[in-house]
């Protein structure tokens, strides 16, 4: 009897609301940037995050990579994995005040 491995990836998206309003994201991801293009074991990974209010300042980034990281700029650096393969990493975006999500995005590595 052949057995299989199902493994099904949800992606929540929430809208926030009002009196039954619905509140647009109060930004929106419009590119990650992994710096260098080619990864290696055990290189330092420079991740940024690009946003379309780029000016904002009371904003916060939860990065999910080996472990969570909160940070107050659209940037940050991480070591890269010590086992080649390929890994799904997250990023959330959030005020500084608070912590309903409001714009996320899935960041796909492969490690050489």
């Amino acid at each position: 009897m052949k057995k299989y491995l199902l493994v099904i990836i949800v992606v929540w998206v929430s809208c926030h609301t009002i009196d039954d309003t619905i509140l647009e994201p109060i930004t929106k991801i419009l590119e990650v940037q992994i710096q260098p293009y080619a990864v290696y074991l055990g290189d330092l990974i420079h991740y940024k995050v690009i946003i379309k209010d780029s000016t904002r300042d009371d904003l916060k980034y939860n990065w999910s990579l080996k472990e969570d990281v909160t940070t107050f700029e659209p940037e940050v650096s991480y070591e890269a994995p010590s086992q080649s393969g390929t890994y799904n990493y997250f990023i959330g975006i959030v005020l500084k005040e608070g912590n309903s999500e409001y714009a996320s995005a899935i960041i796909k590595l492969k490690v050489n």
